[in-house]
């Protein structure tokens, strides 16, 4: 037979099983799409002109790693359906005269056609959508659109490559599966699975137990430096508890079920408790990976969202004015004369260019980093309790605020952030009484990712004195200096004009302060060692580093929640088809042993819903109990607003349930057709 003859009959079988294929192949192309567009925008030269552009190309490298996996893995999972189904026809040519080598050839050109269309749609696509995606990430980092991105020949060589490399695997497993196997057996195939499961009580309870050993790492982890270290063992947990209580526990439940006779024998769950118990076995792990794939969506989403949603409070927390100026010096005279040196550069450059500065907060005091417990603030303890303090005298509280402090030894005024700061406290060997509020005193530059903040006022120098002495010997040779802050606004300045002043007030430091090492602040360093010169700080510029690096988690975040979703969706369609055929000879013969159509309706309804929902609930539970984790991971990324990741995570939950729910209605349609027949 000529190699002609076996295209026509692969096209022929695909195009007769294009209710399987079509999924399939779509889910090939928009795979192969968003991995080109990953690609493409990694070695896109327009990141260079983002702000942030080195981050920016680490998520989206991050993003292609991620979906380059996803691709092998889960077209290789989605291929088992595929095959389950074309098992019984390929026994079929087996018997009617096709051997072994033959059905390897039709296999072949099957996988050859399917290659081609998928390689057509996905470069397509991903040449098209590719703008619309760069678009959307400019978009989102709030970045004026300067370049359009043109086709990229390495993205497309990395796609094909990808492409052939899991259509190979995917040959060679159908080729190993089926050639292997007797031609008896592929005609049996599709009553695989039909013999009831045994309880495993051993991956019952290991299933519980991972499943609470991983709740209890999310709820009770305090630490948000091990919460990160410990979120990929929680998660890794918590995915292997659910795939044994699902094929393991639910054989257990439903098997409870069936020995409770009062609910057990009742025409609607006698049918639906035994359909589910027979198949279990081969239906158990898609559920398991339905659920777990739409944890990852929900846990992505939400998280994501927050971040994006509260930039604008962070910007404000991370930089309270529209320009900042610091000097770190060993002593407190030498960081209250950097202020008043600092002041003055400023006041006379803004008057040369006809402004004034406003809100004029300029300070000197000391600070540096101790954990708290209960009442007592040490300088060692658990990262889950840190605190930044940040500490003035009274004269310079006075001099900030305008008030009148007189505070007795031992006396001090608190602002405090993020914690709470007990009446009274113990530091550094000294208890130390909070009389009343530092009304007017939000430390600038002191919002930190991990820890509470604190802003104290203490009686004198003598006071602050004590405190360096304390923490420099505590730190040792990591002890933190005396730090000068001069922060203002500049009434009527634009964004992009603040964003240009950042550099002019940079020459204009330098020109004052030869000596010194003058730079832009890129990071947190208050409490930091060996800290020297000035740094200056430009709300501005602050803005376009927090978008860039939360707006990129969002864009991921979208990015993998739809391949994710995708999958999802992909994995329901097949596994209602899958036993929509299986259940349709199952239901024939329970008509005709007396249930009536209306009886096997409700029947079908009950199955199906039970298995569809399922997963959902499990994934809405997995979230409730990740939500503890996910809240200090948030705050390891300077995101402490709970309120809002609440409501960013209720929302997100809502609108994944409604589109699981429609999700649901379509398959739901397409199982009741097969079983109709």
């Amino acid at each position: 037979m000529s190699n002609a003859f076996y295209l026509r009959l692969a096209a022929r079988n695909i195009r007769k099983n294009r209710q399987l294929y079509l999924p399939y192949l779509l889910t090939c192309i928009l795979t192969g799409a968003m991995f080109y567009i990953m690609n493409a925008l990694t070695r896109n030269a327009g990141s260079d002109s983002l702000p942030g552009g080195d981050i920016i190309r680490i998520f989206l490298a991050l993003g292609s790693v991620i979906i380059g996996i996803f691709a092998v893995v889960f077209l290789f999972y989605t291929n088992s359906f595929l095959l389950r189904r074309r098992k019984r026809e390929l026994g079929l040519f087996n018997v009617l005269g096709l051997e072994k080598r033959h059905l390897a050839r039709v296999m072949g050109w099957e996988s050859l056609l399917l290659l081609a269309a998928a390689l057509l749609g996905s470069l397509t696509g991903g040449v098209v959508l590719n703008r619309l995606a760069y678009l959307l990430l400019l978009k989102i980092v709030r970045f004026p659109v300067s370049y359009s991105p043109a086709v990229c020949l390495p993205a497309l060589g990395s796609t094909a490559l990808l492409m052939c490399f899991v259509f190979l695997l995917i040959l060679a497993s159908n080729l190993f599966s089926v050639l292997r196997t007797k031609p008896i057996e592929l005609l049996k195939s599709a009553q695989a699975g039909e013999q009831e499961p045994r309880t495993r009580w051993f991956l019952t309870l290991l299933g519980l137990v991972c499943l609470g050993s991983g709740y209890a790492i999310a709820i009770l982890c305090k630490d948000p430096i091990a919460a990160i270290l410990l979120f990929f063992l929680a998660a890794l947990l918590v995915i292997l508890g659910t795939y044994c209580l699902f094929t393991a526990g639910s054989v257990a439940l439903l098997k409870a079920l069936r020995r409770n006779k009062r609910y057990y024998y009742q025409p609607r769950h006698f049918t639906a408790v035994s359909g589910l118990l027979y198949r279990m076995k081969q239906n158990a792990v898609g559920l398991a990976n339905v659920c777990i794939l739409s944890t990852m969506v929900l846990v992505m989403l939400a998280g994501t969202l927050t971040l994006y949603s509260g930039m604008e409070r962070v910007l404000r927390s991370r930089y309270p004015a529209d320009f900042s100026i610091y000097t770190y010096e060993d002593t407190l005279e030498s960081a209250e004369a950097d202020v008043q040196a600092s002041e003055a550069i400023v006041r006379e450059d803004l008057a040369q260019r006809g402004l004034a500065p406003d809100a004029v907060h300029a300070y000197a005091g000391l600070g540096f980093t101790v954990s708290q417990e209960g009442s007592a603030l040490n300088f060692s303890g658990s990262s889950a309790s840190l605190v930044q303090l940040f500490c003035i005298t009274a004269e310079q509280y006075e001099a900030l605020s305008g008030q009148a402090v007189t505070l007795q030894p031992g006396q001090v005024l608190a602002y405090t952030n993020h914690f709470s700061l007990p009446d009274t406290f113990t530091l550094a060997g000294q208890t130390w009484q909070v009389i009343g509020p530092a009304e007017n005193f939000t430390p600038s530059k002191y919002t930190t990712y991990l820890a509470g903040i604190a802003g104290l006022v203490v009686p004198d120098k003598a006071a602050l004195e004590r405190l360096y002495q304390a923490q420099n010997e505590a730190y040792g040779g990591n002890a933190s200096q005396y730090i000068s802050c001069v922060a203002f606004n500049v009434p009527g300045m634009s964004e992009e004009d603040q964003s240009a002043y950042v550099t002019q007030l940079l020459d204009v430091l330098r020109s004052n302060r030869p000596d010194e090492s003058i730079r832009v602040s890129a990071a947190i360093h208050i409490g930091t060692a060996a800290l020297t010169g000035v740094w200056v700080d430009g709300r501005a510029e602050g803005r376009s580093s927090i978008y860039t690096l939360y707006g990129g988690f969002l864009f991921l975040g979208l990015f993998l929640g739809i391949l994710f979703l995708t999958a999802m969706v992909l994995i329901i369609y097949y596994k209602q088809v899958s036993e929509g055929w299986d259940d349709r000879d199952r239901f024939l013969i329970l008509q005709k042993v007396g249930m009536g159509p209306a009886e096997v309706q409700a029947t079908i309804r009950t199955q199906t819903r039970l298995v569809f929902f399922l997963p959902l609930a499990a994934a809405l539970l997995h979230l409730a109990a990740a939500m503890p984790m996910m809240h200090r991971l948030l705050k390891a990324l300077s995101m402490n607003n709970p309120p809002l990741f609440v409501a960013c995570t209720a929302v997100v939950s809502l609108v994944f349930t409604v589109v699981y729910y429609l999700i649901y209605r379509f398959t739901a349609r397409v199982y009741y057709r097969i079983v109709r027949r």
